[in-house]
């Protein structure tokens, strides 16, 4: 009976494996690190698939790792220059010059490198030799750097949306407030219009406009002409406008201040 390597359990695994690792990989470092690694698992696997698990199996297989990692590195660029013709990597009618220029696109060197480190580091306790060190550290800072540049990018959309909802508040406070001019100056324009007359409720001698019952807050103000006015002895709610009440300081007072002339 013929042996298909490939199929079976362990390459349904290593299948997977590649897939996830298409989708997820933070860098092209760590995919062909990692996907290598896991071709190396692969052909431990098959050995034990067609061998059994047995000491024998494990030894076929990590003989296997040992061949394949140089294997990987060699076949690696010859591998990258048949997928520039095959996916179309190269410009239309540009010839070998434009062939050439796709597959250095490629990285082929440094990609090859990775590939048979990727391999090696399926052999057990590769992970605690120097390169398996030095590997692992470069992976965690390409780790480190891909994640700091997503929480700058995160804070930047942050602080454009912070931003744009204060300019939308910013616009609605304006809107409100030119919204508040109209309607005092509605009531300004009504109040000379219809209350400077003479007649009850006017500005005119006896018509007593300004005052009213009180209202639910105390108020008994309401001058049309100083709308939103009122405020204690005529002033702002902070003071900072009050008449002055010169009976606390007698005539000495009145006349500091001007007297009849101010």
């Amino acid at each position: 009976m013929p042996i298909n390597l490939f199929s079976g359990p362990s390459f349904d695994t290593y299948s997977q494996a590649r897939t996830d690792l298409y989708k997820d990989s933070p860098s092209k470092f760590h995919y062909d690190i990692d996907v290598n690694k896991a071709a190396g698992d692969f052909i431990q696997n098959k050995t034990n698939e067609l061998l059994g698990n047995n000491i024998f199996s494990n030894v076929v297989g990590t003989a296997g790792k040992i061949v394949g990692a140089p294997l990987a590195t060699l076949a690696s660029p010859f591998h990258e220059g048949v997928q520039v013709v095959k996916e179309n990597r190269m410009e239309p009618d540009s010839g070998i010059l434009g062939w050439g220029k796709a597959f250095l696109d490629e990285d082929p060197f440094s990609t090859a490198m990775n590939r048979g480190i990727g391999v090696a580091s399926s052999i057990p306790g590769f992970d605690k030799t120097k390169m398996g060190i030095l590997i692992n550290a470069y992976k965690k800072h390409i780790e480190n750097k891909k994640q700091n540049f997503q929480n700058i990018e995160a804070k930047a959309k942050a602080d454009a949306a912070a931003a744009a909802a204060a300019k939308a508040d910013a616009a609605e406070q304006a809107q409100a407030q030119a919204s508040q001019r109209q309607a005092d100056q509605a009531r300004i324009s009504r109040a000379y219009r219809e209350e400077t007359g003479g007649q009850a409720g006017s500005y005119a001698p006896g018509g007593g406009s300004g005052a009213h019952a009180a209202d639910a807050s105390g108020s008994t103000y309401s001058d049309p002409f100083d709308p939103g006015g009122g405020e204690a002895r005529g002033g702002f709610i902070d003071g900072t406008n009050r008449r002055r009440n010169y009976l606390d300081g007698g005539l000495i007072d009145f006349f500091r201040y001007g007297g009849f002339i101010g």
